[in-house]
């Protein structure tokens, strides 16, 4: 990309003034089935003006709308060919790359560089059925209840103060991990920009996000430890670093709260609730931080935790990278991530539904996160294998991004300075400023590094995700313009830290306007990030069939029976792909096709008298050789695959099911059973299933739910009437309609 234009256009557009009055004209259209945001003719001069600007005003469907630039000029754009720097070490697992790539030479300190050649992401030799690679997971206990409940009641209103006050409230009932959703999602992460990347688009964790959650400001000053000796704040000893040692020493008998003991339990609150210390102990070097806090210093605790978890990502994705025989262990601020994940996929996950919204404490939750603790899988007692697999597929099927996938951009819970009107914030400098800090691309960092004196910087992208804030979204400008630049897995000294941040500071120019929240993504979005999907990561049909190779679930065959794992693919493909009850006509016909295709190949090779009729030959061959095809399955076991379904399917009670623990011998599970024995629960009511329309969900919904059923038998139904019937293209088409007429009357 040239950085000489954008500079150019950048300084040009500073000269320009502020956006209001240059509102932009879009229309919405439909573009590959998605509605998307086409803006109309650019004047020159609002086109450079725009290439500074976060928030772009826009108007369409009589709707006030904003993009989230900078705007990629064409002159930028055509220069974006390789976008993402091409470089091993930050790809993600999933994507196609072959092997690392030269690293450009540079006079300031290198990025990692892997010594090992790049491992198939796709050898999962080490995964087990009862794989648990992340440790740390903070849990609670009762001494820790205990300890809490006493300072609380002594220091709950400088919590509230200081703004840290509903993070720590989160740690009361502790956390819980859903080890294969956690697992899944590394096979996605990309380290250059700090994106999961997904067939319909990027998406991440932000500051926006982390105030939902916890209620932190992104606002507040920059944690610089000091270098007074640990042992002039606190008594610490390194033997009783052990977290139970650690409260049964330092918690002090009494109602009194001493200013030790409180930064004593901020200590042991940072090490193992926020931070989740690697050793499963107290880290010494909380301790500054958690003076710090005590003596009513406005740390940005927002920017410590969101660099600590795109670490933490960063670290556990090279680590699968490179990984030996031995058993991999991922640590870090994961219970962030899963909270996060639990928000943005919650529609899929097998808690959903499950939440009595009439609990007082979800009624009345001042953030997400209070909620989003209740909605973690409980997959503990299930085989690993199989639930990572149904993760991977519910991150490779997302084609589309989905408006659950911005689940708070209404902004209905949080602090009020989160909460509060745009048409007021606009009149607030301190609430611009935090807006300011939601959506500006630039690094952040922190200081809370293993090393002394170390920094770490990362690339915070907002634009990339700005359908997470109710923004629509365009090609977005990157940060780095050569792979040399990327800061990640670097650390930096104080001074040549500043200078990297200095370097990005003029990126673009903030002004926070009025915006109705909205997920629309531009045509031109959609055409790019297809194309660079579909070149650089592996498809959904790859995926699939290369994890069940590696974990070699298919059944040993027996002689003379067939499994239906291939089968049951190829049918959840032709779902998904293929039918389409709201033209049940066509779909039948392009599934009888495929079918007649293959058994017209095998009659061809049968030993048949001479001189038949095509008719004859079918007739005969039907009866003499039957197709020794596996019974196609049934639509019942057909949906009882891994979620998301396909668009026109809707089943409300869906989740009730799925929320029940069957018997193992009752399970669905991909290949593990014949087709013509499978004794198992479906868990699914055909009566709470219904069809999408263009109109909406439930439009044109059938009445009477058997119907559901028999739509799909006919389909199987009119399959097997094409083998028994004349091969006349023209005759077929005529005896198919008849047939479909007959049978709709019938019922």
């Amino acid at each position: 990309m040239s950085s000489s234009i954008s500079s150019q256009l950048k300084k040009v557009s500073k000269k320009k003034g502020k956006t209001a009055g240059t509102t932009m004209e879009s229309k919405v259209v439909t573009y590959q089935g998605q509605s998307v945001l086409v803006p109309q003719m650019i004047s020159k001069e609002k086109e450079m003006l725009y290439a500074s600007q976060v928030l772009i005003p826009t108007t369409a469907a009589c709707k006030r709308l904003a993009l989230m630039g900078p705007l990629t000029v064409f002159e930028i754009l055509k220069d974006t060919r390789n976008f993402f720097p091409v470089c091993y070490s930050f790809k993600p697992l999933f994507n196609k790359m072959d092997s690392p790539k030269p690293i450009e030479s540079s006079d300031s300190t290198t990025v990692e560089n892997p010594i090992v050649p790049p491992k198939d992401p796709f050898v999962l030799d080490y995964v087990k059925s009862n794989f648990k690679p992340f440790r740390s997971c903070p849990t609670s206990d009762t001494a820790y209840h205990n300890w809490f409940n006493k300072v609380e009641a002594k220091k709950s209103q400088q919590w509230e103060k200081l703004g840290i006050y509903n993070l720590i409230k989160l740690s009361k009932p502790g956390f819980t991990y859903s080890h294969p959703l956690l697992f899944a999602s590394l096979y996605f992460w990309d380290s250059t920009y700090n994106t999961f990347h997904l067939p319909g688009g990027m998406i991440t964790p932000t500051f926006f996000d982390i105030a939902a959650i916890t209620g932190l400001s992104p606002v507040g000053e920059t944690y610089i430890p000091d270098n007074e000796e640990h042992s002039s704040i606190i008594d610490f000893e390194v033997k009783l670093a052990s977290f139970s040692k650690f409260i049964s020493h330092y918690h002090a008998e009494g109602d009194s709260v001493s200013d030790v003991e409180h930064i004593d339990f901020l200590t042991l609150w940072l090490s193992r609730y926020v931070f989740c210390s690697r050793s499963l102990q107290v880290a010494s070097r909380f301790i500054p931080l958690a003076r710090d806090l005590h003596e009513n210093r406005r740390v940005c605790l927002s920017e410590l935790l969101l660099v600590d978890l795109y670490e933490s990502l960063r670290s556990a994705v090279s680590s699968l990278k490179s990984h030996t025989s031995k058993n991999i262990l991922l640590a870090g601020l994961f219970w962030l991530l899963q909270l996060w994940l639990n928000a943005m996929f919650e529609p899929s996950l097998s808690t959903a539904h499950t939440i009595d919204e009439q609990d007082p404490e979800i009624t009345d939750r001042i953030v997400e996160g209070t909620r989003l603790q209740r909605l973690t899988p409980n997959d503990d007692k299930d085989d690993f294998k199989v639930l990572f697999s149904k993760y991977i597929m519910i991150f490779s099927k997302r084609h589309k991004f989905e408006e659950t996938m911005a689940p708070f951009a209404s902004r209905a819970h949080g602090p009020s300075w989160f909460t509060m009107a745009l048409s007021e914030a606009v009149k607030s400098k301190e609430i611009q400023d935090v807006w300011r800090a939601f959506l500006l691309p630039r690094l952040i960092s922190s200081r809370i590094t293993p090393a002394k004196n170390q920094i770490f910087l990362f690339a915070y992208h907002p634009n990339f995700v700005s359908r997470q804030f109710g923004l629509c979204q365009l090609i977005p400008e990157p940060l780095f313009q050569t792979e040399s630049a990327i800061t990640s897995g670097r650390t930096f000294k104080e001074r040549e830290a500043k200078l990297q941040q200095e370097q990005y500071q003029g990126f673009a120019q903030f002004e926070l306007i009025t915006f109705e929240p909205t997920h629309l993504t531009a045509k031109g979005f959609l055409e790019w990030w297809t194309k660079f999907y579909q070149t650089y990561m592996f498809d959904t049909l790859t995926i699939q069939q290369k994890l069940t190779d590696a974990f070699d679930v298919q059944v040993p065959s027996k002689k003379g029976m067939f499994t239906h794992a291939k089968e049951i693919k190829a049918f959840q493909n032709y779902f998904e792909t293929t039918y389409d009850p709201t033209h049940l006509e066509s779909t039948v016909h392009q599934a009888a096709e495929t079918l007649k295709e293959k058994f017209k190949e095998k009659v061809s090779k049968l030993k048949l008298p001479s001189g038949l009729s095509p008719e004859d030959r079918y007739r005969l061959a039907f009866e003499m050789h039957p197709p020794k095809f596996p019974r196609l399955p049934t639509s019942e076991l057909a949906l009882a695959w891994f979620p998301p379904y396909p668009w026109w399917f809707t089943c409300k009670e869906m989740f009730k099911h799925l929320q029940k623990k069957p018997k193992p011998s009752e399970t669905v599970t991909w290949a593990r059973h014949w087709l013509h024995d499978f004794p198992g629960h479906l868990r699914y009511d055909l009566s709470a299933m219904s069809i999408k329309s263009d109109q909406g969900t439930g439009a044109n919904a059938w009445e009477n739910p058997k119907r559901f059923s028999f739509s799909i038998s006919l389909t199987f139904a009119l399959i097997v009437l094409l083998f028994s019937h004349q091969d006349k293209d023209c005759c077929f088409k005529v005896e198919r309609r008849e047939r479909l007429s007959s049978l709709y009357r019938n019922h």
